[in-house]
């Protein structure tokens, strides 16, 4: 189960970047602190590209995003970010649909932050659309606008395309993190939210290789969420 440890994160916060080309040099071990994915056919790019799935329910996802602007603004323009919610049961489908069309009304960040608040802190379940929608209009969101945002083609193809990045990856639960298409890693693995930073930063420095890809355990995911 992932430990917050305060005083490990806030000195990683205020630490620059590890740049290593091998994970070894890092302290880092395929199997224990990531995993290589199948290498993905991805376009060369500037950028490292870095996509972050979560579920607004999930504690350890909570405590992530606390510490996720202050990371994002270190980091400025050197990564391409992603933030891509998880689909393991309906109730989360509903929840996705609901960030990708606050997200259409300009409004993701501040209707994400009252899902977290309402799964975790409120006892909200907010299972069927009539309570989502009830909610986004209790947080000041224009209800009609909301309810046609639900039903637009390119948020119900984000949620898609999301389903399929999830089992294209094999995600083992949330939080997690893959890194270029090539790396994930995740709370179990990372055993704390400032190491799932450390992993992060340290991975996104590496090359894409063909590197035959490990696998983990089965013990390894056993207390992500779900």
């Amino acid at each position: 189960m992932m430990k917050l440890h305060l005083p490990c994160l806030f000195a990683l916060l205020l630490s620059p970047p590890v740049l290593a080309a091998d994970p070894m040099a890092a302290g880092l071990a395929p199997g224990r602190d990531y995993v290589e994915l199948p290498l993905a056919r991805r376009p060369q790019a500037d950028k490292p590209l870095i996509r972050y799935f979560f579920w607004p329910g999930c504690k350890h996802c909570a405590r992530f995003e606390q510490e996720l602007p202050a990371w994002r603004e270190r980091q400025g323009d050197a990564i391409q970010f992603e933030r891509i919610p998880a689909v393991f049961r309906p109730a989360w489908r509903l929840h996705a649909l609901g960030y990708y069309a606050a997200e259409q009304l300009g409004q993701g960040d501040v209707f994400l932050a009252s899902l977290y608040k309402a799964l975790l802190d409120e006892g909200h379940e907010l299972k069927s659309r009539e309570e989502l929608v009830a909610y986004a209009a209790a947080q000041g969101l224009d209800r009609a606008a909301f309810l046609e945002a639900l039903d637009l083609p390119e948020v119900k193809a984000r949620v898609l395309a999301a389903e399929r990045l999830q089992k294209q990856y094999s995600l083992p639960g949330v939080p997690a993190l893959v890194i270029n298409e090539r790396y994930m890693t995740h709370g179990k693995l990372a055993g704390r939210v400032g190491e799932l930073y450390r992993i992060t930063e340290i991975l996104a420095e590496l090359p894409v290789t063909t590197a035959p890809p490990e696998t983990a355990s089965p013990s390894a995911v056993a207390d992500l969420e779900p």
